[in-house]
């Protein structure tokens, strides 16, 4: 009871000091905050939501319970392994797919992602969809993109050669049930039969091509116990997967996205911080929205932070200003007089020392070159060299006004005693008041 007891207090007291300097500012970062977590949240669940619709439509998306892609131009005898297989009720149908060029006359040939199916078995699952409905295919016609009727100039009807034969083009491709497992394609898509493909002549024993044998298992059968016994099998030979992965690419593909989106979600709220120096808000925000450790720091100097942020969630606490008056950390006397001294609205973040932005004490020199009218700041590195020669005197000379003087907004809580010292006196004091 104890310990709830000094949490409601910590939080209070944390609340009543963000809002100490300005209620404006205040306001502004309880509205970060909750842009920043409704986004985590809308990016969260939005990632649920599509591996929900992909683990649904799995079958559709594979148009198969298994595939198994052969690089390369496989050897007769893993083609046959895999039609054995019908001898145990398994349904198999093979997928090619290349890249050549196809043309017309008076246009520049283009490059193009080819597909060959037996289009009275595939796909298993999931439709193909053409326009016309239903147009037949056969040994002399093709489906296409709409981008090869743009690119080349041509409508259906027309046609196009490909290899040492002319297809009329007979229809256009408006959904493939696995265009989504091929990955990126090099050109428009044209779609043949598997007769149609081989009368082209461009697939031979050293074509760039890519076979996929898709599977279509009876109810009864095990798809682990199958997928087991293909890779036992075919070793490194070939990708295997199966409709209960969801689509790896794809997965892949959407938990980087998910990942980048979190992170820029992260750094808006962080970036409320750097601005209001809400960090005990933003706590438990963050430590809500991620799943790995946070550490908590900015503003922390004393028991009393470091309580705080580890009552609010976060596995660590770091410490920086905090440290600058031991003696260790040897700077100049009047940068840690000057920091035993200010207060949080006596510090400023600017760029002024070396074209980065930084918190430090709010000195003569920063608040001139940041008055109006003032020249703006070089890009960094050239800020850092353009100051060096005043910071550098300012050290010798022991002049605050000269010295960059970085400190954070919790400066004056920092004590002038060994680190050794220091850090035995933080960690007990916060043991205290956790209880």
């Amino acid at each position: 009871m104890t310990f709830n007891r000094n949490k409601l207090r910590f939080a209070l007291l944390m609340s009543m000091r963000e809002t100490r300097a300005a209620v404006g500012k205040f306001a502004f970062l309880v509205l970060a905050i909750a842009l920043g977590t409704g986004a985590l949240t809308a990016v969260t669940g939005f990632n649920a939501s599509v591996r929900y619709t992909l683990t649904r439509e799995a079958r559709s998306l594979m148009a198969a319970d298994i595939a198994v892609r052969l690089p390369l131009r496989p050897p007769q005898s893993d083609l046959d392994t895999l039609k054995s297989l019908e001898g145990e009720g398994i349904q198999t149908t093979r997928v090619t797919e290349t890249v050549s060029m196809a043309s017309v006359q008076n246009h520049v040939p283009l490059l193009i992602s080819i597909k060959g199916a037996d289009l009275a078995h595939y796909p298993f699952y999931g439709t193909l969809e053409l326009d016309p409905p239903r147009t037949p295919l056969d040994t002399d016609t093709v489906a296409v993109s709409d981008d090869l009727l743009l690119r080349l100039g041509i409508q259906l009807g027309d046609s196009i050669r490909v290899g040492q034969k002319q297809f009329r083009v007979a229809a256009r491709v408006v959904s493939e049930p696995d265009r989504m497992t091929t990955g990126f394609t090099l050109g428009p898509r044209v779609l043949f039969t598997r007769e149609g493909l081989a009368s082209t002549g461009i697939i031979s024993d050293i074509s760039r091509v890519t076979e996929r044998v898709l599977l279509k298992l009876p109810e009864s059968h095990d798809l682990a116990a199958l997928r087991a016994r293909l890779e036992a099998t075919y070793g490194k030979r070939a990708n295997i997967t199966d409709y209960t992965e969801t689509n790896p690419a794809l997965t892949r593909a959407l938990d980087r996205a998910t990942r980048f989106l979190s992170m820029v979600s992260l750094i808006a709220l962080m970036n409320a911080v750097v601005r209001t120096g809400g960090l005990f808000a933003l706590i438990p925000a963050v430590v809500d929205a991620v799943r790995v450790p946070v550490v908590a720091t900015g503003g922390i100097a004393d028991a009393r932070g470091i309580a705080a942020a580890l009552t609010l969630g976060a596995a660590a606490a770091q410490i920086g200003t905090g440290f600058l008056r031991c003696p260790e950390a040897k700077i100049a006397t009047a940068w840690a007089d000057a920091i035993g001294s200010a207060a949080p609205e006596g510090t400023r973040v600017s760029r002024v020392f070396s074209g980065r932005a930084g918190r430090s004490i709010a000195t003569a020199y920063v608040r001139a070159a940041e008055e109006a009218g003032a020249p703006a700041p070089a890009p960094y590195p050239v800020q850092r060299g353009l100051t060096a020669p005043m910071r550098d005197a300012g050290t010798k000379a022991d002049d605050i006004a000269r010295i960059q003087a970085w400190a954070g907004q919790s400066a004056a809580l920092a004590r002038a005693e060994p680190a050794g010292v220091l850090v035995r006196s933080l960690w007990a004091g916060a043991q205290d008041m956790l209880g």
